[in-house]
């Protein structure tokens, strides 16, 4: 409950209150997980009763696309390059090897119709869309 305290300026007829609060509460240095890491809890939220039917997960999509591979003769001293799409921006780059997409993820190897992208130390290849014969 506020404590009201009375400031007096000289006069009795004219009168400030203020108010003092207690301190707030420190909030607890240690919140439990959102989802636990049990097993049993685990089923639960996979087998939720209250989703609706027929539910299934969202599958993980990749954020590269692979437009094409550049790859030039022996004899010429250029290396092979990739042109990626990214997924979620439509935004297209011309990369070779070694170069760095994002802040994480670096192309690892270039070779006909795949490229290896190496995101936080686990590679995985991206194959090209468009297959010619």
């Amino acid at each position: 409950m506020p404590q009201y305290t009375e400031l007096n300026n000289g006069n009795r007829d004219d009168k400030d209150y203020t108010v003092a609060t207690a301190p707030a509460h420190p909030l607890p240095t240690f919140l439990p997980p959102l989802f636990p890491s049990d097993p049993f809890y685990r089923t639960i939220i996979d087998n939720n009763p209250f989703r609706p039917l027929g539910w299934t997960p969202p599958r993980p999509s990749e954020s590269y696309r692979l437009l094409g591979t550049i790859r030039f003769p022996r004899d010429v001293n250029i290396p092979p390059k990739a042109i990626l799409q990214t997924t979620p921006g439509n935004t297209t780059y011309i990369v070779a090897l070694g170069e760095m997409l994002d802040a994480d993820t670096e192309v690892v190897n270039i070779c006909q119709k795949q490229i290896t992208l190496e995101t936080n130390g686990q590679q995985r290849t991206v194959t090209s869309l468009f297959q010619c014969s």
